[in-house]
């Protein structure tokens, strides 16, 4: 019977039951020695402070340097002659300071008689001029701009009364057709002006106009659907200046700006001294090299930049003299 007992499966399954306490504890039972005590770190081995802030001053400071050279590069607005000189390779003739009048051509702030920092300004661009060629002293002076807004027609005009102001003859022609606002601001009767009288249409002496209190006569630009660039580069047009040359001792043309349209190259050709006008704190640097590029493809000698509408008290704070 006993045998008979051990051979039955529920015996079996009893004895495996009794022996699986003895098993686990045997399991649970160390077979490892300690060889010697682990030392405990004084740092911790991962994150290293040290790595990631050197990176992060690396990191950082080129981010920076990059903004910097970015915002020099493409950004940054011309805020001194010196600046200007820099970025150009051409001399700076004068810096003109702010007038009164923002926006429009006043004719009380053009007088640039007295002794005042915008008539000195204004003097010292026109003995600029007169200087720039010893040999052939420049007759028709020529005025332009990267973009709109920079003061081209205000400065041509004071630039004209300037070269009146030695008593010659000065005819002003206000070429830029897209954006005449010379008649409006004098209030200036007529309707016909550069156009017609290139295009033999109107008499000059029928289309002329002279301003009360400015000894400068003044062609005005007129709306016509003829393209600019179609007139002025005609052989009437350089017919017409030639004209001009005999009755006038200087001849100052206002064209549009030379980012805007073809016109001030083609003026540019007939001219003997080109001003190009940037206004300070305003005129990007890549616009004003891209104009420069536009004049120098054509072989355009540009006399000198003129910074327009500056403020001295800020220029002083730049640490910059006003000449």
């Amino acid at each position: 019977l006993a045998s008979k007992y051990k051979e039955h499966p529920l015996c079996n399954i009893g004895c495996i039951r009794h022996k699986e306490p003895s098993v686990q504890d045997a399991a649970h039972q160390a077979d490892a020695r300690i060889l010697s005590a682990a030392v405990v770190p004084l740092h911790p081995a991962f994150p290293k402070p040290l790595v990631i802030l050197a990176l992060c001053i690396l990191g950082g400071g080129t981010l920076g340097a990059l903004w910097v050279l970015a915002r020099e590069e493409w950004a940054l607005k011309l805020r001194s002659a010196e600046e200007a000189e820099r970025i150009t390779g051409l001399p700076v003739l004068a810096t003109i300071p702010e007038t009164a009048a923002r926006g429009q051509v006043a004719l009380s702030e053009l007088a640039v008689r007295g002794n005042t920092p915008l008539s000195a300004a204004v003097q010292g661009l026109r003995s600029a001029v007169q200087l720039s060629n010893l040999d052939h002293p420049p007759q028709v002076v020529m005025v332009t701009s990267s973009v709109a807004g920079e003061g081209k027609s205000a400065h041509a005009l004071m630039l004209a009364q300037a070269f009146a102001g030695w008593g010659k003859s000065v005819l002003l022609i206000e070429a830029d057709i897209r954006n005449a606002g010379l008649r409006a601001a004098m209030r200036a009767p007529g309707q016909r002006g550069l156009l017609s009288v290139t295009a033999g249409l109107t008499a000059f002496d029928d289309a002329v106009y002279r301003p009360a209190g400015l000894p400068v006569d003044v062609l005005f630009a007129e709306t016509s659907v003829t393209q600019a660039a179609d007139v002025l580069s005609t052989t009437k047009f350089a017919a017409f200046l030639g004209r001009m040359r005999e009755r006038y001792d200087y001849i100052v043309i206002d064209t549009p700006p030379v980012l805007g349209a073809p016109d001030a190259p083609l003026v540019a050709a007939r001219s003997d001294a080109v001003i190009y006008l940037a206004r300070w704190n305003h005129t990007l640097r890549r616009d004003l090299r891209r104009g420069l590029a536009v004049l120098a493809r054509s072989g355009t000698v540009i006399t000198g930049l003129a910074l327009s509408r500056t403020n001295p008290r800020k220029l002083r704070h730049y640490g910059v003299a006003n000449g």
